[in-house]
C-alpha cells in the first residue's frame, strides 16, 4: 500500500503526509479519497486488516502480551480474532496466538485486498 501511495503521489498535487492517520490506516485514505478507488468489494477484508494491524502494533510496540482491562476497545477486537487464545484476569488480558492459521488468515485477506487495490488502479 505504501508503495501504491508512493508512486501515485507523482501524479497527484494531494501527498500522502497532507492526510491524517498512520500506517494502513493513511494508505487507505489515500487510496480511497484521492486515488478514488472502490473497495467496497474488500470491505470484510479491510476489516480484518484493521483487526490484525491491531494486535501487529500491540506485538511489536510492546515488550509483553498483556493488555490492561481498561483497554476494553482493544479488547474486544483481539476477542473476535480467529486463533488468537486469550485470558481475562481481573485487571489484565492476555493474549497469544494459537495457531499459525491465524497467520495464514491474515496473508489472505491482505492478498485479496491488495489484489484489489491493484486491479482497479490498473482499470484507472
Amino acid at each position: 500500500m505504501n508503495q501504491l501511495c508512493k508512486l501515485a503521489e507523482k501524479e497527484n498535487i494531494l501527498k500522502l503526509n497532507d492526510l491524517n492517520g498512520n500506517g494502513v490506516i493513511k494508505y487507505y485514505n489515500y487510496i480511497t479519497k484521492v486515488l478514488l478507488i472502490d473497495l467496497n468489494t474488500v470491505e470484510d477484508e479491510w476489516e480484518l486488516i484493521k483487526k490484525y494491524n491491531k494486535l501487529r502494533n500491540q506485538l511489536v510496540h510492546s515488550p509483553v502480551n498483556t493488555i490492561d482491562n481498561k483497554n476494553s476497545n482493544l479488547i474486544t477486537i483481539f476477542k473476535s480474532i480467529a486463533n488468537l487464545n486469550y485470558k481475562e484476569r481481573e485487571n489484565s488480558f492476555t493474549f497469544e496466538i494459537a495457531d499459525k492459521q491465524l497467520l495464514l488468515d491474515f496473508k489472505k485477506a491482505i492478498n485479496s485486498f491488495l489484489h484489489e487495490v491493484f486491479y482497479e488502479r490498473i482499470k484507472h
